[in-house]
């Protein structure tokens, strides 16, 4: 089997007509990568190089097989990039909508709870100005919102942040106390978990555990 390490070295030599050049793009030494190629050419069985003092410089039997080595890699990368995706798209995820303010008060130290103990959750962000923050809600764009405690609008389900108390290293009292507000009939379970740690109060920070263990 050909490696495609061994691919990528050749075109970069070919690219750049340099060994040298080739091997501080993929950062190894000269001499390692001038290996790979000869390894290669000796499994292909013909040089795919001209070397000189002045480069290395392809030789014509090279050009066709360069063209599919670099046909080859374009569609590696094309499969990587699919893999990355269902990658993404498998991992357990929550959205979240909220204003600029969120990191200067209890629901950022939420968050931050929150991700500490399901590390492998993809939390995804929808920020807001607080005029249309609840429009996320309303077209299921978000599984929760963060805003200022008080909405009026009876169809949300919330839980107040508690507040900082004064005497917990130095925070003063914010002016406005925000809550999580969502939908009631969300199933999504890392909302379930947000919501508990939300009502465990601030600066929880507990132990890693897995998103797909959720009570």
């Amino acid at each position: 089997m050909i490696d495609l390490c061994h691919l990528a070295y050749v075109l970069a030599a070919a690219e750049q007509r340099s060994f040298s050049q080739a091997a501080g793009r993929f950062n190894v030494k000269q001499s390692t990568l001038s290996r790979k190629v000869a390894r290669l050419e000796d499994q292909l069985g013909f040089r795919l190089f001209e070397r000189t003092t002045r480069g290395a410089r392809p030789t014509p039997h090279a050009r066709l097989f360069l063209a599919e080595a670099r046909e080859l890699l374009d569609r590696v990368g094309r499969l990587e990039h699919t893999a990355s995706e269902f990658r993404r798209a498998a991992r357990p995820r929550l959205s979240l909508g909220y204003t600029g303010d969120l990191f200067s008060g209890a629901g950022s130290q939420a968050i931050c709870a929150f991700l500490s103990r399901y590390p492998d959750v993809c939390l995804e962000g929808h920020e807001r100005t607080p005029e249309t923050l609840f429009a996320v809600l309303e077209a299921n764009h978000a599984d929760a919102v963060i805003a200022p405690a008080g909405h009026k609008d009876q169809r949300w389900a919330s839980h107040a942040f508690p507040q900082p108390l004064e005497e917990r290293e130095g925070i003063e009292p914010l002016d406005v106390i925000h809550a999580l507000y969502w939908w009631p009939g969300n199933t999504n379970p890392l909302l379930g978990c947000l919501r508990s740690i939300v009502a465990d109060g601030p600066g929880i920070c507990g132990s890693k555990k897995s998103a797909r263990a959720v009570p």
